[in-house]
């Protein structure tokens, strides 16, 4: 009969031990796959819910800026406050600001020695003495506005005579005997140590050493009888004494051709008058040197191209207005008399002009240029021209009428 063959058997110890191994393994297996299991798990955070906020109310939208005022032009360092060009035929009269004076010895003036010469310029031959003061026998005048502490320059290009026995000279003084302040922006005579000189009187008197103060210029002025641009330049002072001294800016200075020449530590004043301080007026003499002196070689001429006032840095001030000497050979002035030349008119202006407006015979006419107006050839007979100029301080016009322009042709 056959047997099954048996299987070995191990030792109960060694069956033991290999199941507690069996054992150690599988749970060995099951840590291997927990500890990565929860090492990996995500951790829960609790996350704040979102406060629910308000809306914001919209920004309104910013007002509009309103727009600036552009701001008005500065003015001009200078400003023109009176010009006389004498512009006019030969032999014709003076501008009626300025009216003929006497001299110390009760000689008066007349047309017939301080009369235009044509080409825009004044003769001013020996006995002439006329000035812009108030009262005068024209009926108008000038004078150089009264402000304490206002700065002005004025001018005059002219000739000197070469002859003696007159003494010529372009000056400005006050009304007022307290306050004299005259200022002679050049004076000569031809025949002293000193031919050429300026000067400054705070008052008169019978004693010229006390009551004035006066330099030679010749040196400056090699040639008197030449074209030359004399000035003065002058600060007026308040209600004090005539002989207060001045600071180094409100000093008087005088000039030629732009050059200073001299410097005068006094200014003009006020005066006493309570009302009517004491303003500048301007002179152009050839008077005599005294009753019987005779006038004798060279040319006894004084003679003037424009006299002119400048108010120096002061706010802008009303315009001024003032023709020009035309070429005859390119046109002509609004005179008298039969031309076929059209009729050109320049003008000397003021600067910062807003407006201007021109008017020829009663009727508007275009004028884009103030400064140099065209009328055109003209037919003869009588005619008016007026021109309006205006800036934000003021206005000014001026104007003229004649008889001339183009004759008719012949039959």
């Amino acid at each position: 009969m056959f047997r099954a063959a048996r299987r070995p058997r191990r030792p109960r110890r060694a069956a033991r031990a290999a199941g507690l191994l069996t054992a150690v393994l599988v749970s060995a297996a099951a840590a291997t796959v927990l500890l990565p299991a929860r090492a990996s798990a995500p951790v829960a955070v609790r996350v704040p819910e979102p406060v629910e906020q308000p809306p914001e109310a919209p920004t309104p939208p910013a007002a509009p800026t309103p727009p600036t005022a552009p701001a008005p032009p500065a003015a001009p360092a200078e400003q023109l406050v009176f010009t006389d060009n004498f512009t006019g035929p030969p032999g014709g009269t003076v501008a009626p600001w300025w009216g003929h004076r006497s001299d110390p010895w009760g000689n008066a003036s007349s047309d017939a020695v301080a009369r235009l010469a044509g080409g825009g310029i004044l003769d001013v031959l020996p006995g002439g003495l006329i000035g812009t003061n108030v009262g005068n026998p024209s009926g108008s005048s000038f004078q150089i506005a009264f402000e304490e502490g206002r700065s002005y320059r004025a001018e005059a290009r002219l000739k000197m005579p070469t002859s003696r026995g007159s003494h010529a000279s372009f000056w400005l003084r006050t009304p007022f005997p307290d306050a004299w302040g005259e200022l002679d922006v050049v004076e000569s005579w031809n025949e002293f140590d000193c031919p050429t000189n300026i000067s400054f009187y705070w008052l008169y008197d019978e004693d010229p050493s006390d009551n004035r103060v006066q330099s030679c210029i010749a040196p400056h002025v090699p040639d008197p009888s030449a074209w030359h641009t004399y000035a003065v330049e002058f600060t007026y002072a308040g209600a004090v004494p005539p002989d207060t001294p001045a600071s180094e800016e409100t000093a008087t200075r005088y000039y030629v051709d732009g050059a200073l020449v001299a410097t005068v530590y006094l200014s003009p004043v006020r005066g006493s008058d309570p009302v009517t301080p004491a303003a500048q007026f301007l002179n152009l003499q050839n008077k005599l040197n005294d009753p019987t002196s005779a006038v004798a070689g060279g040319d006894p001429r004084m003679q003037v191209d424009s006299v002119k006032v400048y108010a120096l840095g002061a706010g802008l001030l009303p315009p001024v207005i003032s023709p020009l000497e035309n070429l005859s050979t390119t046109s002509t002035d609004a005179v008298e008399g039969p031309t076929d030349l059209p009729y050109v008119l320049p003008f000397e202006l003021s600067d910062q002009l807003t407006s201007w407006t021109c008017t020829l015979d009663g009727t508007p006419l275009a004028c884009d240029n103030p400064y140099l107006v065209t009328l055109g050839p003209l037919p003869y007979g009588a005619h008016s021209f007026r021109i309006d100029v205006a800036n934000a301080a003021g206005s000014d016009s001026w104007e003229v009428a004649w008889t001339g322009g183009q004759p008719a042709p012949l039959a």
